[in-house]
């Protein structure tokens, strides 16, 4: 624990008060829990008047409670800024170890792993950070795994996991693996985010969270490979290049793939969007050139609110550019719009929607076809296996089963369940695959 008790018999109404109390302090008063909950920390003029609240001035601190009397709200105050520190060390293990409560005004750290090597974590929950639960920096050869994070401070805008290199790198390429991380909040903080000039090779294996959390990508080390795969997140914002994201599930609150960087690709996604971001209103917004995006299943719920025009499946910026191909859409107002270059679009099947190309008038499939935008895609009712189930293969019987011929070998090797993908046979759009079977032929007797 990061924190200490505060003993409600030490408390006193504030002139009178049924809500505001305070006490006497001394030491470090860097954050305040009621059970599992950060107060938020605030000027006395807002305590004063709003539950939920804490402050301290001078040699006193301030609670407002709302009406609820001080000896039920199981008040505790952050102490430290840091639970554990592993710092300057190499070959090191941690295990099996819980830590509750760490915060002060600037950041505030569950676990922090720092200029060290040959490092790993497994088995460890973190509750209660101010900024981070888990930060690693400027460490080589760091493994995570089997990680559990909760509850951020209100208002720090951290991240609940960190990849950082930067000046003081132990090695100047300094690599990374996470796996079977999760994050459960009800704020918006991040899910994970990586930067530093000094990162080496990163990869992410089945990151979890049912909230409004999003992985945030910068690629500002040297010739870096980055991979997520697997999972289940609410999108993802990459500024850094050469990015693969392989078999994630991207569903939650304001749930959006943004890209402003270049040369990334995006395969075998799960979108089963039941909110879409606000302000870009699509499924993929496109800033940045040669992008991919192919054998992705784009399912918009039903009850998220459309207008005439949005929300859009793929979005192409006038500074962007991708290859679009072996997609399914489903229930999008506008599948495609693109504003930037057009690559490769062809073999995705969709149920309706419009397309548009800059300010253009809106096409149907065939017009954007017959404009030479697209090719080989087909538009018709689109049927699936068991989607309750996430189980979103395409039924036998419609015009986009089995659409991608044999002679197409652009495809991933294995599909979002993790099936493999054989090679000169057809096989299905989007993200799962189901049997694949020969090309037809002729047979001459």
């Amino acid at each position: 624990y990061g924190s200490r008790a505060l003993n409600s018999g030490s408390w006193t109404p504030y002139n009178g008060s049924s809500s505001v109390y305070t006490m006497p302090i001394t030491g470090n008063t860097n954050a305040m829990y009621s059970g599992s909950n950060f107060l938020a920390q605030q000027t006395f003029s807002v305590v004063s008047t709003t539950p939920g609240t804490w402050t301290r001035s001078g040699s006193n601190i301030y609670v407002n409670t709302g009406g609820v009397p001080i000896d039920q709200m199981n008040l505790r105050l952050g102490v430290v800024d840091k639970n554990l520190w592993v710092l300057n060390s190499r070959n090191f293990v941690i295990q099996d170890i819980t830590a509750r409560d760490s915060a002060n005004n600037r950041d505030g750290e569950s676990f922090k792993i720092d200029k060290s090597s040959d490092v790993t974590i497994r088995r460890l929950e973190a509750y209660n950070a101010s900024l981070h639960h888990f930060e690693v920096v400027d460490t080589d050869n760091f493994l995570g795994e089997d990680l559990y994070a909760a509850v951020a401070e209100p208002g720090k805008g951290g991240t609940a996991y960190v990849s950082y290199s930067g000046s003081q790198s132990v090695t100047g390429h300094d690599d990374h693996v996470w796996r079977n991380i999760r994050y459960d909040d009800s704020s918006p903080y991040g899910m994970f985010v990586t930067h530093g000039p000094m990162m080496g090779d990163l990869l992410i294996e089945n990151a979890y969270t049912e909230g409004n959390h999003r992985i945030g990508i910068q690629t500002e080390g040297q010739n870096q490979s980055i991979a997520v795969r697997g999972g289940q997140v609410s999108g993802f914002t990459l500024t850094g290049d050469n990015v693969l994201i392989d078999g994630v599930k991207v569903t939650g609150p304001q749930a959006l793939v943004e890209v402003s960087g270049n040369n990334n690709t995006f395969q075998n996604m799960l979108m089963d969007l039941t909110s879409v971001d606000s302000f870009r209103n699509s499924a993929f917004a496109i800033l940045g050139d040669n992008n991919v995006i192919r054998f992705n299943t784009m399912i918009l719920d039903p009850s998220v609110p459309t207008t005439s025009g949005s929300p859009t499946g793929l979005y192409v910026s006038p500074t962007g550019s991708a290859d679009f191909y072996g997609n399914v859409l489903q229930n999008f107002p506008v599948d495609i719009r693109v504003d930037g270059d057009l690559g490769l679009f062809g073999m995705n099947a969709y149920d309706s929607g419009e397309f548009r190309r800059y300010a253009g008038p809106v096409l149907t499939l065939d017009q954007w076809m017959a404009n030479g935008f697209e090719q080989d895609s087909v538009e018709g009712l689109l049927s699936f296996l068991d989607p309750l189930a996430d189980d979103y293969r395409l039924e036998p019987g419609q015009s986009a089963y089995h659409l991608i011929p044999s002679d197409f070998l652009n495809r991933p090797q294995t599909d979002y369940l993790g099936q493999a993908i054989p090679a000169h046979l057809r096989i299905d759009p989007g993200a799962f695959q189901s049997v694949a079977v020969p090309e037809a032929s002729t047979v001459i007797l």
